[in-house]
């Protein structure tokens, strides 16, 4: 969605993540950000103001008089060299348009957010009776390989600083307007505030594409049983692997780009304007123009362009068993018991080619290898107690029985935890009528990912201040921070209770109702700390901010003052987010279900279903944010504020749809609805300072499906069991409603469908 588009719905394009401040012509200093009048990459940009002549898409160094060129520094560099009366004297206007307010709608370099894939599956299964029903041996097998392409929008340069691009500028490269030295290796003047700070973007490179290819496996292998006294078991080996290769295409390889912007040592190829970098035919290449809107030599762009990778592979095994029986009869029916054991190991790993192992990749920060093990073992028990029958005609209890379970679990790392589960399930009069209910303590352990996962690069739009003076106005910009996994993370806490009814009227058959409502609280929850509420508290305290490891400036340094306003967009380098254990979220509400199964006969059966989800209340906190935030009713996204940010949670949701089944062939109808909700915080991304009220949606999906010989057991053809079917899912092409403050897509690719009406066919054969 473009800049004027987004403005006529309300949304203020500054803070959509896909337009960014970062785009080729753009210097900054401490009076503000400057754009060659000749960029044609700009936005909302005064068309008064563009030049369409040449002169005006590259800076010009000043001549100073005596042969040489004039030298611009300090915190007005820029200023001060747009202003210079050098222009007047040649009659130009300066090279510069000074603070526009232009940003680069990056999707208008063709990027997409639905990435293409290429999916092969092979899969099987098979059992087989050694000694009857006593030992069955069972097995299955998957196997799938995926090959995926999605595209970003040319490598970004946010700044020169080591913890920014990290791309020195020598003060003699013949595009270098400033006669400065720039970047992490120029000492002092070289970095803001001492000097401007230099953005742009690589477009001559192309847009960045990631290739991934991925192998799944699946193996399950195992043996079950049961026997006439009423007892079986089962014991299975399980083992999951993906395996995972991305290539980034297009990407810039920064130490190639150093030397494409160092002239060359020999001063007759320096004067031609070419640079130290050797290209394919083992020749110098012209010096890379870092200032420009574009237009760079083929051959330095080839030169400097380089492919990454990052391969990661996650295995998971376990080997567990259960047994299961009803050892005693009591006046109510048979006890059953149940009782097993798990052993786990997780692993991961993840690696990084060397460029950027470096940092020396402009767009992307520095990455490491890194690998971990989980190993976990657990054991539980499961008693089911029928208290009364209906054999025993007891008035109000025709059927009243308790399951009670415990389940003790050791992770390493990560510590012990021991649950229990108590449930009820009562029918006073017949079986029409059942109440239930149950009480449960859980934990949920951290996943590898977040114990050992890699960094991962985000953007969020940040209130911070201008610069480092007490007095600097805070502005809403896009910063860069790193989100960081923890190897010291514990499972977190858990407590339910459920209580509901279930009605199966006689005089309705096939009808099924069913209401419960549920109660859930966690302690000890993992949680990303919130970045607003980090960097103001690295703003207010600075050296005694609890965050202050966390925070490094544009120079690679960290805060060594309780000055305030260190944290700023003048000298923003990057800030690591870590996650934490210590969140609580307490949520309530209903499940509602209704069921009816209609067999006509000679027309078939139809089955009728509703399902819906009454949500009477989310809250989230944690200690470093504070709370509790209430998101029931609201879309929320924690990268652009809402601190534990959930997502769509609407008031309520309904997914509904009728199957008809005769014969051979079978029909579905499936609908889902999901009403308006309130963006939360969302005042701040729109033009008019109101809150963004997010549409309803809804979508509807259909499937055609014929199965040769089905339910056929005798006389079998080759061709029986084979099933094809033909859908369509969202048949109405309901586009994904508008969100002003998410952060992807101004919408939520998680709840509403972003690809539009989809036609499928499938083919699929039993043996």
């Amino acid at each position: 969605m473009g800049f004027d588009e987004l403005m006529a719905n309300n949304i203020n394009p500054y803070y959509v993540s896909y337009m960014s401040p970062s785009f080729p012509g753009k210097v900054q200093d401490t009076t503000g950000s400057y754009i060659l009048r000749g960029s044609p990459l700009i936005q909302q940009f005064d068309p008064d103001n563009y030049r369409s002549d040449p002169f005006y898409r590259t800076p010009l160094r000043i001549p100073d008089g005596m042969g040489g060129y004039k030298v611009f520094s300090g915190p007005t560099a820029v200023y001060d060299y747009n202003n210079d009366p050098y222009w007047a004297s040649i009659g130009m206007e300066s090279p510069y348009v000074a603070d526009p307010g232009a940003v680069l709608n990056t999707p208008l370099f063709g990027t997409h957010s639905i990435q293409s894939q290429d999916r092969r599956n092979v899969f099987g299964s098979a059992t087989y009776d050694l000694f009857d029903k006593q030992v069955q041996l069972f097995a299955e097998f998957l196997f799938a390989n995926i090959e995926s392409e999605g595209a970003l929008a040319p490598s970004p340069v946010v700044g020169l600083g080591a913890k920014q691009s990290n791309i020195n500028i020598p003060a003699n490269n013949i595009y270098n307007p400033f006669q400065i030295a720039l970047g992490p290796n120029a000492g002092p003047g070289g970095l803001p505030p001492g000097g401007p700070r230099v953005r742009s973007r690589f477009v001559d490179s192309g847009n960045r594409l990631f290739d991934s290819l991925t192998d799944y496996y699946h193996i399950t292998a195992g043996l079950e049983g049961e026997f006439e006294s009423g007892w079986s078991y089962n014991a299975a080996y399980n083992y999951n692997c993906y395996d995972q290769v991305q290539f980034t295409r297009n990407a810039v390889n920064g130490a190639a780009l150093e030397l494409a912007l160092t002239p060359n040592s020999n001063p007759e190829l320096a004067a031609l304007g070419l640079s130290q970098l050797l290209g394919a035919n083992g020749q110098p290449v012209p010096m890379y123009n870092i200032f420009s809107v574009g237009g760079n030599d083929p051959a330095t762009v080839d030169a400097i362009r380089a492919t990454l990778f990052q391969s990661g592979k996650s295995e998971e095994w376990d080997a567990g068993g259960v047994i299961t029986g009803n050892p005693i009869d009591l006046p109510g029916g048979k006890l059953g018991v149940a009782v097993g054991g798990a052993f786990c190991s997780e692993s991961l790993s993840i690696d990084f080619d060397g460029l950027t192992k470096m940092g020396k990749v402009p767009g992307l920060n520095p990455a490491w290898p890194t690998h971990g093990r989980r190993d976990s073992w657990a054991g539980f028990v499961e008693v089911r107690i029928p208290l009364t029958s209906p054999e025993m005609d007891i008035p109000a209890l025709r059927s009243f029985e308790v399951t009670a379970a415990g389940r003790y679990e050791s992770f390493d790392p990560g510590g012990d935890s021991a649950v229990p589960k108590v449930a009820v399930r009562w029918q006073p009069l017949d079986e029409q009528f059942t109440l239930r209910a149950s009480y449960a303590q859980s934990f949920v352990a951290p996943s590898t990912y977040e114990l050992f996962g890699g960094d991962q690069v985000s953007v969020p739009v940040l209130g911070v201040p201008r610069t480092g003076d007490p007095d600097s106005s805070y502005a809403w910009l896009q910063e860069y921070t790193v989100w960081k996994s923890n190897s010291k993370l514990e499972p977190a806490d858990a407590e339910s209770w459920t209580a509901g009814i279930v009605i199966s009227p006689k005089a309705i058959e096939g009808l099924t109702i069913s209401l419960d409502y549920y109660h859930i609280k966690t302690k000890n929850d993992i949680f990303r700390v919130d970045e607003q509420s980090m960097v103001d508290s690295l703003n207010e305290l600075g050296v005694n901010s609890p965050w202050q490891p966390y925070f490094f400036k544009a120079d690679g340094t960290q805060i060594t003052t309780t000055a305030v306003n260190q944290a700023n967009d003048a000298d923003w380098g990057i800030l690591m987010v870590p996650l934490l254990n210590g969140a609580a979220v307490k949520t309530d509400g209903f499940d509602v279900a209704a069921n009816y199964v209609f067999n006509t006969g000679n027309l078939g059966r139809f089955n009728f279903y509703a399902n819906a989800n009454v949500l009477l209340n989310y809250e989230y906190s944690d200690p470093v944010a504070g709370g509790p935030y209430k998101y029931a009713g609201y879309y929320s996204d924690p990268v652009t504020g809402a601190p534990g940010g959930q997502g769509t949670l609407p008031d309520f949701q309904l997914a509904t749809g009728v199957g008809w089944e005769m014969n051979e062939w079978t029909v579905l109808v499936n609908a889902r609805y999901i009403p308006e909700v309130t963006a939360w915080g969302s005042a701040d991304y729109t033009m008019d300072g109101s809150e963004w009220t997010v549409d309803s949606w809804y979508s509807i999906d259909m499937q055609l499906a014929y199965e040769f010989g089905k339910n056929k057991v005798e006389d079998r053809k080759w061709y029986d069991g084979t099933r094809i079917a033909i859908g369509c899912n969202n048949i109405t092409d309901n586009e994904p409603p508008l969100i002003a403050g998410a952060f992807e897509d101004n919408t939520d690719k998680s709840t509403y469908d972003i690809i539009g009406r989809f036609l499928y066919f499938e083919i699929s054969k039993k043996f």
